[in-house]
């Protein structure tokens, strides 16, 4: 027994410091890799199962995975997408994923046809294995505009949904002051918590109409630790500091890999940023994308010093890979034919009165007064000085801190500090934070297109590359001064992550609410996160809709173990 406790305290502290080791680079080991240690795991609980088209899907999700793995910045962002018929995504979204897991919101497209979908839950570390690893959960959705009988999924009755067993005894309980309440009436939800020591923190909440969830599904992943790296390899990084995107820079003339090639990326529009990367010796490129707030448009280019032309494949942001989910397809369409038609039916009653509570936001720009590199030692804006009929004589005549050198007929720029010219590393030049590898390119431009030159002069790290300072034009109107943009670069949407938006229900003792506006909720209360005491009294108010029927509150919540701890109460409205 001492071996075997040595021996598993020494594999322990072995794979603890490997991961630690991976946070720069993953390892390469195939052992480790395809060990459990490695290995995410997933579980996704939604407010519903049974959805109209243009309505929000809320989920709280479990990060199942090895403690060590979650307790040193592994994977942080969670890809979400919803799946319908020939794997088709019809929503997508990416979001901040941490040890405890996530919480978010996916909007449903008002075009889809009504019928069996699923949402499928990954990071970018798990497309390193079988997609049958990804989490799945059913769902329908129906459109009323788009019931084609011929189209529904039709039951197996061979097939069986996967069950996952509650806990043997109650751990999570709830009880209401009454079994029956009026519409627009306040409902006092109590909840009661056994014991808390087992249980991860954070709990979801959702009131609904019965039958709107499916309490009796989860699902339980193909895969097994017994399962190897799909290709033997690691192809996909975990992302630790956000978004990255990762691909391979290859020679246009014959497809040959790029080693060690600078590779250049730019944020285009008001959070215009710069960083840059260089391939490894396969050519390939990896690369984490800073903060950004809003869909922005992402430039990549490179350049090599024998002047070739190089082509950057990247590679899809989310998974191509598909698999059968192990379960049935919902069912609810056949047996639930009464609420599919409800559900119809209260989507198109109440689509006049729904109003859009997304804030309101200035299409103008803002543009920020300085970039990625600060305060420049040295501006010089053009509108200053008289006028002087190209960029070469301005930069010449009036940028002391920058000298022009020919080599082999062509021309370069050098940046000077107080010891003289920076010759250890070349200058990033920049033309609207886009790089320019021949200056010849911009030296015939006309001040009167340019606002303003900013200068570093000293040595300037950006990403893995050094650069010997930093040159930066900015145009006036933000074109590139009509200059084409090198040969083999990229243009490409950017999406950062999905906005974590708190969902907000009516309240009708604080506000007023005419009778004559319907109120035709069918969940009528949802939380992700609630950090319920054993021992306390937890409540959780709300209020009932205009729909009447059977409405049932399901609390939800997960242990160490990853065992599904579930509690439900139910009442009528009338």
């Amino acid at each position: 027994m001492k071996r075997v406790a040595t021996y598993t305290f020494l594999l322990t502290l072995i794979f603890q410091l490997q991961i630690e080791k991976a946070e720069a680079q993953p390892v390469s080991d195939s052992l480790l890799l395809n060990s459990p240690i490695y290995r995410e795991k997933l579980h996704l609980f939604t407010d519903r199962s049974l959805y109209a088209s243009g309505e929000i899907i809320h989920f709280r999700l479990h990060n199942k995975s090895h403690d060590l793995l979650k307790e040193n910045s592994w994977s942080t962002v969670l890809y979400l997408e919803l799946i319908g018929n020939h794997n088709i995504p019809v929503a997508q979204g990416k979001y901040q994923l941490d040890p405890k897991g996530a919480t978010g919101q996916l909007l449903i497209p008002d075009t889809v046809s009504t019928g069996a979908y699923h949402l499928r839950a990954y990071t970018k570390w798990m497309r390193n294995f079988d997609a049958s690893d990804y989490f799945h959960l059913p769902l329908t959705v129906v459109n009323p505009q788009k019931i084609n009988r011929s189209e529904m999924p039709k039951f197996d009755s061979t097939q069986a949904a996967i069950t996952n067993p509650l806990t043997s005894h109650e751990v999570v309980s709830c009880s209401l002051e009454r079994v029956s309440y009026g519409n627009r009436e306040k409902v006092t939800l109590q909840i009661n918590l056994e014991d808390t020591a087992s249980l991860k923190k954070g709990y979801c909440v959702s009131v609904i109409k019965k039958g709107y969830l499916d309490l009796d599904f989860s699902y339980t992943p193909h895969g097994d630790i017994e399962d190897q790296i799909k290709t033997g390899e690691v192809l996909f990084y975990p992302e630790t500091r956000g978004i990255s995107l990762s691909g391979r820079a290859i020679r246009d003339s014959d497809s040959t890999p790029m080693a060690y090639t600078p590779v250049h990326i730019t944020l285009l529009g008001p959070e215009s940023d710069y960083f840059g990367t260089v391939t490894d010796k396969f050519g390939r490129i990896q690369f984490s994308i800073p903060s950004v707030t809003s869909p922005t448009e992402l430039l990549i280019t490179s350049s090599s010093k024998s002047g070739e032309v190089i082509d950057l494949i990247l590679q899809d942001e989310f998974s191509q890979d598909f698999t059968m989910p192990s379960f049935t397809p919902s069912n609810v369409l056949n047996i639930r034919q009464s609420l599919v038609n409800e559900m119809g039916t209260y989507s198109q009653v109440a689509k006049p009165f729904i109003t859009s509570g997304a804030d309101v936001t200035s299409t103008e720009e803002k543009e920020s007064e300085y970039s990625f590199y600060g305060t420049p030692e040295f501006r010089y804006k053009t509108a200053d000085y008289i006028e002087i009929p190209n960029l070469e004589e301005f930069i010449f005549e009036l940028v002391p801190k920058v000298q022009m050198e020919k080599q082999n007929r062509q021309k370069y720029f050098s940046v000077i500090d107080d010891a003289g010219p920076i010759s250890e590393f070349a200058p990033l030049i920049l033309l609207d934070f886009v790089p320019i590898p021949y200056v010849e390119a911009i030296l015939s431009l006309a001040p009167e297109q340019i606002e303003y030159i900013d200068i570093i002069n000293t040595i300037y790290i950006r990403g893995s590359t050094n650069y010997g300072g930093i040159i930066s034009i900015v145009s006036k109107k933000g074109d590139l001064a009509g200059i084409k943009l090198p040969e083999g670069s990229s243009i490409l949407t950017f999406n950062p992550l999905n906005k974590m938006e708190e969902m907000k229900f009516i309240d009708y003792d604080h506000q007023k609410f005419s009778k004559r506006i319907p109120d035709l909720r069918t969940t009528l209360h949802w939380s992700a996160q609630n950090k319920f005491l054993s021992g306390r009294q937890n409540t959780i108010e709300f209020f009932t809709s205009d729909v009447s029927g059977e409405f049932i509150a399901v609390i939800r919540g997960m242990t160490k173990k990853g065992t599904i701890v579930q509690g439900t109460c139910e009442f009528t409205v009338k």
